[in-house]
């Protein structure tokens, strides 16, 4: 648990820096005292002894030490992005709803009067009632509370995965060993909020090892980040562009970005970094550390990205049967299920059954093995198109229209046109469309549609989290949009 790991490095070195939010740092002892000031004012509530607690998003600190402080209580928090509500999530119904003033326990109150949801009112810095120092150990607990997920699809949809508590520790060490972290770690999470996804779970992999760990709500650059020390690691989102600014470090780090795709020119930009060493990884939000990876080097080519799956975790590519695929047939991606990873969606029953299933977890890939053991990721099997019947991955096209017209962003969908024709739309994140010639050339390289139509918008609708991904199915409204809509069509 990672309170246990707070109360040891308050023991052992209790001004040691625990963590950096917004330029201000916080030692070790500090945050201990933190979490007992929180469990105090908790204490005054008389919760229930378990159940589904909603936490508002607040200050990262400050939303730490609560969800620290309720799983101890055998509780299991969720806190989601500071504009998501319970109702936005498909949670059902919260045991407990957290208020940090008397109109938001009003307004959650009002909403939830028949659900029987108890909303507590508690204060939104629990920092300014510490009162002494921590005891060197935490308070025992007969168990803790389980740790939620917040996770976002394609689509945009909130799903919360539920990780159980009784396997935390084989879940650290997981993710400890595969991002390699160590007590001289210092991690630093861009417009990834840290109670979401991976980095919910990182970070107390981070603390279990004694390292730093960087919050930073504002848009950072390799150079400030460094001027809290060296022996970085970086999680970065596939669009480096986008993340780093200013002089690269100054020593060496080591970055690990995922996503399952990584466009030529970001691969060469991170290759292109001095001192740094750069790890292409896919992992999947319901299980625990990476699955595969692919070292970044210069002079490699980084058109196709083929995996290697990590020898302590079975990665296979199947059929529609479940039998492993041959050599270069497309197939649907599974991991062999362990302890440590997720057992399934909060209130879902349907999508738990069909994403975890006989032992495996199918994270929605579409993929392909070679001979060597190695896979590349295709796409999601919800991204296809149809061509007579037929599906085809739509990453395979967009790969080649991003080749071909050198862009960063392209979507690929099917349909019928307007005469009733299959039809293959190709849309295009630009303000200005490509020359009518080379369209017509790059269209001799794709699938043989009766049609090809190219649509280009400035700016494709995205989910509202830090990783910012491409909603899809309203993408694909747009294109195909009802009477009296209007694309920008080529």
């Amino acid at each position: 648990m990672l309170v246990d790991c707070i109360y040891k490095w308050a023991a052992a070195n209790p001004d040691k820096t625990a963590l950096i939010s917004n330029g201000e740092a916080m030692t070790y002892r500090e945050f201990a005292c933190g979490i007992e000031a929180t469990l105090e004012i908790l204490s005054e509530q008389r919760l229930p002894p378990n159940g589904t607690v909603f936490v508002p998003g607040i200050d990262r600190v400050q939303n730490w030490l609560y969800i620290l402080a309720l799983r101890q209580l055998g509780l299991s928090p969720l806190s989601p992005m500071p504009w998501t509500t319970p109702w936005h999530l498909n949670l059902g119904k919260p045991d407990v709803i957290l208020a940090f003033s008397r109109r938001d326990r009003l307004r959650s109150g009002v909403r939830h009067l028949f659900s029987g949801t108890r909303v507590a009112l508690v204060p939104k810095d629990p920092l300014q009632h510490i009162k002494s120092s921590p005891p060197v150990h935490p308070r025992s607990g007969t168990h803790f509370g389980d740790m939620l997920l917040l996770s976002s699809g394609t689509t945009g949809r909130y799903k919360v995965l539920v990780l159980p508590g009784s396997d935390i520790a084989l879940t650290h060490e997981s993710i400890a060993r595969t991002f390699r972290i160590t007590e001289d770690t210092i991690f630093n999470f861009h417009r990834v909020g840290p109670w979401t996804g991976m980095g919910g779970r990182m970070l107390p992999s981070v603390w279990a090892c004694g390292g730093t760990v960087i919050f930073d709500t504002a848009h950072d650059s390799f150079s400030r980040i460094f001027q809290h020390g060296t022996n970085a690691t970086f999680l970065l989102p596939t669009d480096v562009q986008k993340v780093i600014s200013g002089p690269p470090p100054r020593d060496s780090c080591l970055i690990f970005v995922g996503g399952g795709f990584l466009s030529e020119r970001n691969a060469r930009t991170f290759e292109s970094l001095p001192g740094c060493s750069t790890v292409f990884a896919y992992a999947a939000t319901e299980t625990s550390g990476l699955l595969m990876q692919k070292e970044l080097q210069a002079g490699q080519d980084d058109t196709e990205h083929w995996f290697e799956p990590l020898p302590h975790r079975c990665v296979e590519v199947v059929d529609e049967q479940g039998l492993r695929c041959a050599e270069g047939v497309e197939g649907t991606l599974r991991i062999q299920a362990r302890r440590g990873d997720c057992s399934g969606y909060l209130g879902d029953r349907n999508t738990t059954a069909r994403v975890f299933a006989d032992g495996y977890i199918y994270p929605g890939d579409l993929a392909t093995v070679r001979g060597d053991g190695r896979i590349r990721i295709n796409g999601r099997s919800a991204d296809v198109v149809t061509l007579h019947s037929q599906k085809i991955s739509a990453t395979v096209i967009e790969a080649t229209v991003r080749s071909g017209l050198g862009v960063e962003t392209a979507c690929a969908f099917s349909g019928l046109g307007v005469n009733g024709e299959e039809e293959l739309v190709i849309a295009l994140e630009l303000a200005q469309p490509p020359p009518q010639a080379l369209l017509a050339q790059l269209k001799l390289k794709l699938p043989p549609f009766e049609s090809v139509r190219w649509a280009c918008l400035p700016a494709f609708p995205r989910t509202d989290n830090g990783l910012h991904k491409i909603r899809r199915n309203a993408l694909r409204a747009l294109l195909y949009p009802a009477r009296g809509a209007r694309t920008a069509a080529v």
